[in-house]
């Protein structure tokens, strides 16, 4: 009798023009990945911990940012892929990837350019733009996570960091549908501060930073996709 209803239900199918294996395909939500290289590199280890009930696209493009449209357009990209993907969450990890030649300089409203990630017209002109994105994905009714961004090794580039952090967190405290997650608690040391290395599982410790002391090593991305994983999950249910 099983049998008998899922043949007609196929049969059904067909005649409507819905294609079975489309059809018997359990659905999955959707995560849409945007940010820069870390993005890049957290998203595989996400995707493997999310699971089959999941579909994860991972937009990350390395060295982008939100102030280089001569780089990479971020507001005409993110309008293609929310788009394309239809996602239930948006992740959004970026750490403030910028330019050094002047042909390339953001300019603010006034007309001036910003010339330096350590001044806070970098900061301010950062968060306006990262308002913008959030609108955009507003408008598809998706809840975001937005990823503050982890530790750096150097004081200046801490500085920069700390400079988006306050951004982002303003950002979460004027939208409820945004979520924050910091990527300092999974590969940061007791404080917050840059390490080089963690505890794994098997009891080892092993490199969470690459050489640059940017980037992520293996562990470090599977720790950053750990932290991101309930918050996706939350904000999905």
């Amino acid at each position: 009798m099983r049998r008998r209803v899922a043949g007609l239900v196929v049969l059904a199918l067909l005649a409507v023009g819905v294609g079975v294996g489309e059809a018997l395909t359990p659905p999955t939500d959707h995560v849409l990945l945007i940010g820069d290289s870390i993005m890049r590199q957290t998203g595989p280890s996400l995707a493997n911990q999310l699971g089959d009930d999941w579909t994860v696209h991972n937009e990350g493009v390395n060295g982008s940012g939100l102030l280089t449209p001569d780089f990479f357009d971020w507001p005409d990209h993110l309008e293609q892929v929310l788009a394309e993907t239809d996602p239930d969450v948006v992740v959004f990890l970026m750490i403030g990837n910028y330019t050094d030649d002047p042909d390339e300089f953001w300019h603010t409203p006034e007309g001036r350019a910003v010339r330096d990630i350590g001044s806070p017209a970098f900061a301010r002109e950062w968060g306006r733009q990262a308002d913008l994105a959030m609108d955009a994905i507003a408008e598809t009714g998706a809840p975001v996570v937005l990823v503050l961004p982890p530790p750096m090794v150097t004081d200046e580039l801490q500085a920069v960091v700390d400079g988006l952090r306050a951004e982002y967190e303003r950002i979460a405290s004027e939208r409820p549908y945004v979520r924050l997650v910091d990527a300092a608690d999974a590969i940061g040391g007791p404080n917050g501060e840059w390490v080089a290395e963690l505890p794994a599982g098997d009891g080892s410790v092993r490199p969470v930073r690459t050489a640059d002391t940017v980037h992520l090593a293996p562990h470090g991305a599977r720790l950053l996709a750990r932290e991101i994983l309930p918050a996706v999950k939350a904000q999905a249910g």
